[in-house]
């Protein structure tokens, strides 16, 4: 079960139940890393807020492999189960037969530098695990490999911040939530060993047993707070009285008629959306409580729905304002601060109205800027300048930001969180839950004539 088990002993039960279930996770990565990994693919989108409508739905099957390529997978798959088994150097001629095969097998090139690593060849391991995810980035096992061999080098931050980077990718990633709350455990920080085992614990309940046995969270076992997360029989996230589960999060730009521009929803058809919101029972609640719900135990209403929209466009308050409040919704608007007063954008009266009207204003930097293309001081000041102002006009702090293009990265969310912002919200595909990294928060993008058939699919099924 726990990919991460051969870094430490433990009693023969536990290794013995642990060896079980690891086929299971085994099987799973299999897929993942094959060629043919279209529900990788499906779970992240990193297209920005100007690609296409089908951003997110890769439903085209994948090219056949060759004889090579399969032959080399084949020689991976055998390899992968003698590293399972601890049976490194015969792991590694399989996985060197399969690079010999196709050299582009970056599964079996992840793998090797994964077998280094537990042989205490760390810098090979690292160097061999950044060459596959060079050939395929969103590779979800390397980039856990990638976390593994800096933990077991002692790269703490480093181990962390590629744990990260794959739950930005997977967010249902289990290993690697256990991944950074046992590197928090050996630095004592009780508070985030809970934070990162809770989503593991609800998504797999065995690992509470993992945790009870593990070494690595000896520095806190003595903790009441530890003790009592650790031997609570919980083993799901609760809010009050109502479970928080997976919410959509929706995500628009304009609401205004453009022919060809899919950016710009035609106010009627936003109006459809709406009203089927209504129809249907859903509960369109606040980013504060969302926040609350996931992260704070606070409660949620039957079938919650947020409703969200980038860069501040002047039809937010014309159009789409009227139109939500006919129905008693409220929204929140990402809002770029240089373009408050501009020509089609909001002015900062229209801010303060959406305000007094229960709206929630966030940051959606200072110019608009893909945070994860510029200088991380450069993206300080727009994320520093960026509440300046919004705080100045608001009167209140600015809590939640929406990075512009879907640009983030790790260094970025940290930055968010040093700036003060409780929460950040990306372009990632999918539904938000407890479980997601408060600073990559998932939405689902609309667009123009995406029709109610579809809008209906992506908010009712989190696998859309």
């Amino acid at each position: 079960m726990k990919r991460r088990i051969f870094t430490r002993s433990k009693p023969i039960t536990i290794v013995l139940i642990l060896l079980a279930m690891a086929g299971i996770f085994l099987s799973i990565y299999i897929v993942r890393g094959s060629l043919k990994n279209d529900q990788v693919q499906d779970v992240y989108s990193a297209g920005t807020e100007g690609s296409t409508a089908q951003e997110s739905d890769s439903s085209s099957s994948s090219p056949a492999l060759t004889q090579e390529q399969q032959k080399a997978l084949d020689l991976y798959e055998q390899g992968l189960k003698l590293y399972y088994d601890r049976q490194f150097d015969s792991a590694l001629i399989l996985f060197n037969e399969a690079l010999s095969i196709d050299p582009n097998c970056y599964q079996a090139l992840n793998a090797k530098g994964a077998t280094y690593a537990f042989q205490g060849r760390y810098d090979e391991g690292i160097s061999l695990i950044k060459e596959a995810l060079e050939m395929k980035p969103d590779f979800v096992y390397g980039h856990f490999n990638l976390g593994l061999a800096h933990e077991l080098a002692g790269h703490w931050d480093e181990a962390i911040a590629a744990y990260e980077d794959a739950l930005k990718l997977d967010s249902k990633d289990v290993w690697s939530y256990y991944g950074i709350a046992s590197i928090y455990g050996r630095q004592g920080n009780t508070e985030k060993v809970i934070e990162y085992l809770k989503p593991a614990i609800a998504l797999e309940p065995d690992v509470r047993a993992v945790a009870q046995e593990e070494k690595d969270f000896d520095p806190v076992r003595n903790d009441p707070q530890f003790k009592a997360f650790i031997l609570s029989p919980l083993t799901t996230f609760s809010s009050g009285t109502t479970a928080a589960s997976a919410v959509p999060i929706l995500y628009y730009h304009s609401i205004a008629v453009e022919p060809g521009n899919e950016l710009r929803m035609p106010p009627e058809e936003f109006e459809e959306q709406m009203n089927y919101l209504s129809q249907n029972g859903y509960h369109v609640i606040t980013l504060d409580q969302l926040y609350n719900a996931f992260y704070n135990n606070g409660s949620l209403p039957a079938k919650p729905i947020v409703i969200t929209f980038d860069d501040g466009y002047s039809d937010n308050f014309t159009n789409a304002f009227p139109i939500m409040r006919k129905y008693n919704f409220t929204g929140t608007v990402f809002m770029v601060s240089g373009y408050i007063d501009g020509g089609g954008f909001l002015t900062s009266d229209q801010l303060l109205q959406l305000q007094a009207a229960g709206w929630t204003i966030g940051g959606h930097t200072q110019n608009h800027e893909n945070l994860s293309e510029i200088s991380d001081e450069i993206a300080a000041q727009e994320l520093r300048n960026s509440r300046a102002t919004l705080e100045s006009l608001l009167g209140r702090p600015l809590k939640y930001i929406a990075y512009p293009f879907g640009g983030f990265s790790t260094s970025i969310m940290k930055l968010a969180q040093t700036d003060g912002y409780l929460a950040g919200l990306t372009t990632v595909r999918g539904w938000a839950s407890p479980e997601s990294n408060p600073y990559a928060l998932q939405r689902i993008y609309c667009y123009a004539n995406m029709g109610i058939t579809e809008f209906e699919r992506r908010i009712t099924n989190p696998e859309y």
